[in-house]
């Protein structure tokens, strides 16, 4: 490909938990992300839960990667924004993007529509009918008190009146949103007004085209340019020279993770469990089609591995 893709790698935030050691064992995560960073990767991710999928808490582990890392870009896939206070946030946001030095990226997002997302937004004392609703204020309120001083702002949810806040991010005007969203139009559309890209995993390559031409109409609407908009595709894959233990093996770490058939994945997520070559040609399908930048997760034990395959195989075809 002529054009320049770059790639970020998922930490396993979340692995380390389940693993139920006395006390988890870290060395994955930031092992992982010295790896990551050596082998020329372009960024680190890390996922967000409280209660629903537990992991390493987002912000504190935001800053232990600041120090663990010194050039790859930092974020998260997906904060969910909505179930923090904004002011509270906004500081603590800051505050990271000065502790790497202006290398962060906040990806942002609302859960699906599910019991234990309800469960985990109550708990955190916000009603789940109201997640985004609240995001796209959030998003707001961020973006103003990181741009100025004396911020007064009144909306449904917060109400902020003459506040200034420090610190500042490095970044200027602010962090960098990336606003994720599948084929929802409301989403697209929160998109279109307040992200800097797009974060999706819409499993189908049409519903992705027909998502990128809805967002950009709301980004115009808006008086936005659309290409403006960055275009992020989070893929999970598992690969192996040898196609088929890489869907043997994929198949089966997805099924036993989130307890349904590899193919009802599939039809909900973008997954690849195949050959390495088949996975190229997956990653040229969307790279086509307008993704500029890949967050890849890996479904296997040994992340070391799959880390070492996809440098070695995959990403020479990229470069």
């Amino acid at each position: 490909m002529s054009k320049k893709l770059s790639f970020g790698i998922l930490l396993p935030t979340r692995g380390v938990i389940l693993a139920k050691t006395a006390v988890p064992d870290l060395s994955p995560v930031f092992n992982l992300a010295d790896a990551v960073e050596k082998a020329g990767y372009d960024s680190v991710w890390i996922g967000d839960s409280v209660t629903a999928k537990s992991r390493l808490e987002v912000i504190s582990t935001l800053g232990a990667l600041s120090v663990k890392t010194e050039r790859v870009k930092i974020g998260t896939a997906v904060l969910l924004a909505a179930m923090r206070n904004p002011v509270v946030l906004a500081q603590a946001l800051a505050s990271v993007d000065v502790l790497c030095g202006g290398r962060l990226i906040c990806g942002v997002g609302v859960s699906r529509n599910d019991k234990m997302f309800e469960e985990e937004y109550t708990a955190c004392g916000v009603p789940f009918n109201q997640k985004a609703g609240r995001l796209s204020q959030v998003l707001r309120i961020m973006k103003l008190l990181w741009a100025g001083d004396d911020v007064t702002h009144e909306n449904k949810y917060y109400t902020i009146e003459n506040l200034s806040l420090l610190p500042k991010p490095v970044q200027r005007p602010g962090v960098p949103l990336w606003v994720s969203s599948n084929d929802v139009d409301s989403g697209l559309k929160r998109v279109g007004l307040h992200g800097d890209a797009w974060i999706t995993n819409i499993p189908s390559l049409k519903v992705f085209k027909e998502s990128r031409k809805k967002m950009e109409d709301y980004a115009s609407d808006a008086g936005r340019n659309p290409d403006d908009i960055h275009r992020c595709l989070y893929l999970t894959i598992h690969m192996d020279p040898d196609a088929d233990k890489a869907r043997r093996e994929g198949g089966a770490f997805l099924e036993a993770y989130y307890h349904k058939t590899y193919e009802e994945v599939a039809a909900q997520l973008v997954v690849k469990a195949g050959g390495t070559n088949e996975v190229v040609d997956f990653i040229n399908e969307y790279a086509e089609a307008g993704i500029q930048t890949f967050i890849v997760r890996f479904a296997a034990k040994d992340q070391f591995q799959h880390l070492d395959v996809c440098s070695e195989h995959v990403m020479p075809h990229f470069q």
